[in-house]
């Protein structure tokens, strides 16, 4: 006697549910999975904001550079409480705020204002050294050295550091700037190329003072 085949959806092809520890196995794999790939993720999302922060000391390059060509070859000179070098790119019109900001600065300010994440080079235009006989004092055509060598501007954020006030306007060190991207910085030269270092000098007294001298000191 011939039995009439079961239906669609019937017992016979009813599928058996996961067990609780079939589903906690997979859970466990997919855990795993994310935590053993949350390094190489990172890495990438931070490759991404090295290369916009690159994108930003490119433009802050160009935007020195032409202010230069109209003030006679002067670079913008820190002068507190008056200017500071970026709040002078950015009321001349050189510049906008946004590129100040460096996507990896993750510093909460305390100051209210728009975020700058970059410190000039004291050695070349900042007022707090204008006695200093190695200073620039924003006069580029003093330099005598190579533009590639010099470390214009550097990524440095902090608390209080926005845009036209005085605070981290300005480095002297590299350890005012390194670790902003995984344990160095970026760096605009005076050729106006850009450059990530894990050390640049950290001071004249330091073993790295060959260092300092070629990327900070202006003579």
């Amino acid at each position: 006697m011939k039995h009439p085949l079961p239906q669609s959806g019937g017992p016979a092809f009813r599928r058996r549910a996961f067990t609780l520890l079939e589903m906690l196995t997979a859970l466990s794999v997919v855990t795993l999975l994310a935590i053993l790939m949350m390094p190489s993720i990172n890495r990438t999302l931070e490759s991404g904001r090295r290369a916009r922060s690159t994108g930003n000391l490119r433009q802050i390059g160009l935007a020195l550079q032409n202010y230069s060509r109209d003030h006679d070859q002067q670079y913008p000179y820190t002068y507190y409480p008056t200017n500071t070098w970026d709040g002078l790119l950015v009321k001349e019109g050189y510049a906008t705020p946004q590129v100040f900001a460096c996507p990896s600065d993750k510093i909460k300010r305390t100051r209210s204002g728009d975020i700058r994440s970059y410190a000039y080079n004291g050695y070349f235009g900042d007022y707090y050294l204008e006695n200093n006989p190695h200073s620039l004092r924003g006069a580029i055509i003093r330099l005598n050295k190579p533009l590639a060598d010099l470390i214009i501007v550097g990524d440095r954020g902090g608390v209080t550091a926005v845009i036209n006030h005085p605070d981290y306007s300005s480095a002297y060190t590299s350890k005012d700037c390194n670790g902003t991207h995984k344990e160095g910085a970026n760096y605009l030269f005076g050729d106006l190329h850009v450059e990530w270092m894990k050390e640049s000098g950290d001071s004249q007294f330091s073993s790295n003072a060959a260092l300092f001298l070629k990327h900070w000191r202006a003579d």
